[in-house]
């Protein structure tokens, strides 16, 4: 219980900070929680770091709303590739949910109106942070 806490603190902070440099990693945040310690902990950290970093860069629009309806699709994903087909955390399988959110994510914000060019920057800078994020957590626990 008390690493749950140290470390959804530290990666809500870590999120919240980088997002002053345009950096969004509250999706890989909420998804590596989800995965490693539970659903409900993973979409508050989320939720939480996704609305803070909102707020902090000025944007808080209906894209962040999309943002959070992906972000617990794909950890509703999460559950039920856990339950039914026995999924473990491992590297590859966070990276691919990060990658499965950007999916999600991407055609909707297009579809409301959004700027091919900077979605397409945006998710390429969330998947690379999501995976050198990872890298760094799974490099650390060996």
């Amino acid at each position: 219980m008390v690493s749950l806490i140290i470390v959804s603190v530290l990666l809500f902070l870590l999120s919240v900070v980088l997002s002053l440099v345009k950096i969004d990693l509250s999706a890989a945040c909420g998804i590596y929680i989800a995965v490693n310690f539970g659903v409900a902990p993973g979409i508050a950290v989320g939720i939480c770091s996704k609305i803070l970093s909102g707020i902090i860069r000025a944007k808080l629009d209906h894209r962040t709303i999309i943002h959070i309806f992906g972000l617990i699709a794909v950890i509703a994903l999460h559950l039920i590739l856990k339950v039914y087909l026995g999924f473990n955390s491992s590297f590859l399988y966070l990276i691919s949910l990060v990658f499965v959110y950007n999916l999600i994510t991407f055609p909707v914000i297009q579809f409301v109106g959004g700027d091919m060019f900077k979605g397409l920057l945006f998710s390429a800078k969330d998947f690379i942070a999501s995976l050198l994020l990872f890298e760094i957590i799974y490099t650390q626990s060996k």
